[in-house]
């Protein structure tokens, strides 16, 4: 069973308010999902989010979490 494109790409659509983010996670951390670090603060910090290197990595990482469910 794989991950179904359509689902992975309605997620990052909600977590990211449909590409415009406005929330604590920025376009700069290219993450779609809105995943954390291992330890965040309980502050809720836009530190406590995962950065990566391109869309192409934040969105890899995405199906990979997703992968694990």
């Amino acid at each position: 069973m794989g991950i179904r494109p359509d689902l992975m790409l309605a997620q990052e659509m909600f977590e990211t308010g449909w590409g415009h983010f406005g929330g604590l996670v920025t376009p700069e951390h290219h993450n779609v999902a809105g995943m954390k670090i291992a330890y965040p603060s309980e502050a809720d910090l836009p530190e406590d989010f995962e950065w990566f290197n391109s869309w192409s990595e934040g969105i890899r990482a995405h199906a990979n979490h997703l992968a694990t469910y």
